[in-house]
């Protein structure tokens, strides 16, 4: 099982990426997939700390402060 789950959180941020209809909020749920991924890794003492990081903005947010460095 822990195969399979390790196949799957490489192959959809790679599938998200490349995907003729790729888009950035594709982009970005496909990283938020893998980052969450990985936070299930973590000791049980730290996994809701890496959710909270992780769930701090959605996807409009992201898009407006890529915008603002521009």
């Amino acid at each position: 099982m822990q195969t399979s789950s390790v196949l799957i959180t490489l192959a959809l941020p790679a599938l998200a990426l490349t995907s003729a209809a790729c888009t950035t909020e594709a982009w970005y749920e496909g990283m938020k997939y893998s980052a969450e991924s990985r936070c299930r890794q973590q000791p049980p003492s730290e996994l809701q700390a890496c959710r909270d990081r992780l769930n701090k903005e959605n996807h409009a947010t992201y898009e407006r402060q890529r915008a603002d460095l521009k």
